[in-house]
């Protein structure tokens, strides 16, 4: 797995160097049959835009994930309730 974070303030570019980065990354290493791109943003509609562009970059096929920070993070929590209550009936 590979991370790759960019920060920055409105208008500095983050969006068109985390996508040259993206394709340089893409035409280096395509995907496995497995792998995804998780893109996390901060708000929805960044999120909404991020997956749009995500749809024309070549090589992706669809195969990514865009989700805004506290939906991922609600995403982990259910996971690990749904463990955490799988594992309580295993063992009772």
């Amino acid at each position: 797995m590979s991370l790759y974070f960019i920060e920055g303030h409105a208008g500095t570019g983050k969006t068109t160097r985390l996508f040259q980065r993206l394709r340089r990354a893409l035409a280096e290493c395509p995907l496995a049959d497995d792998q995804q791109i998780l893109a996390v943003t901060k708000m929805h509609g960044s999120r909404r835009r991020m997956d749009g562009q995500l749809r024309a970059v070549p090589g992706l096929r669809g195969r990514y994930r865009c989700c805004t920070a506290d939906s991922f993070a609600w995403r982990i929590v259910r996971r690990w309730r749904t463990l955490v209550s799988c594992l309580r009936n295993a063992f009772t």
